[in-house]
């Protein structure tokens, strides 16, 4: 895809996407952060409003500079992003690939109804979450909203994280947590450990 660009910004429509909720944009978003991710210096992937549909995708690294995804005002409150598997019947990842994350910054997601761990965090360093809002019945079991384990530098801000089991579930391995400003419930608010039932 020949296109133009200002400052090292990289629109997905530009490589394809379509923000109509129907059409399949996996490969204009891994396209776009291809050519970004090769950008010497700061890339910033914009993603106009819409609504997106992805498959599942691998945005690989590392990368050659510092990379940004930016969304358009109001386009999570408008929940026009949604989660892809809706009808899981295993509890375990489908067709998992490692990915092992280094000085990244995530900010204003949502996550609704996973069947498992919402976000789990494993062998990553200086990770930041803010405003990320997570949900699940409170009657869900294993639906840890953040898990967090062998990593270090992790901070978890300003989030609303309301499931049927951790909150926030702190495992082996880890240094250098910090939690601020965590609205928890339902759920077992934050553990270090298991909570594990016992008959």
């Amino acid at each position: 895809c020949e296109c133009s660009h200002n400052r090292g910004v990289y629109n997905v429509k530009d490589y394809g996407a379509a923000g109509d909720g129907q059409t399949d944009n996996t490969k204009a978003f891994v396209a776009a952060w291809s050519v970004a991710c090769a950008v010497q210096g700061k890339a910033t992937i914009v993603i106009p409003e819409g609504a997106y549909l992805l498959g599942p995708t691998i945005f690989k690294g590392p990368c050659n500079g510092i990379m940004v995804m930016q969304v358009v005002e109001d386009l999570m409150d408008k929940e026009l992003l949604h989660g892809l598997i809706t009808n899981a019947k295993r509890h375990r990842i489908a067709n998992p690939y490692p990915c092992f994350v280094m000085n990244a910054a995530i900010k204003s997601i949502s996550s609704i109804d996973s069947m498992f761990f919402h976000i789990h965090i494993f062998g990553s360093r200086n990770i930041t979450f803010d405003s990320i809002k997570i949900s699940a019945p409170g009657d869900s079991p294993n639906t840890d909203g953040i898990h967090i384990a062998n990593s270090a530098n992790i901070q978890v801000s300003n989030s609303v994280i309301g499931t049927g089991d951790d909150c926030i579930s702190i495992g082996p391995g880890c240094t250098n947590l910090t939690i601020f400003r965590v609205l928890c419930g339902p759920g077992h608010g934050i553990s270090i450990g298991s909570l594990a039932k016992m008959p």
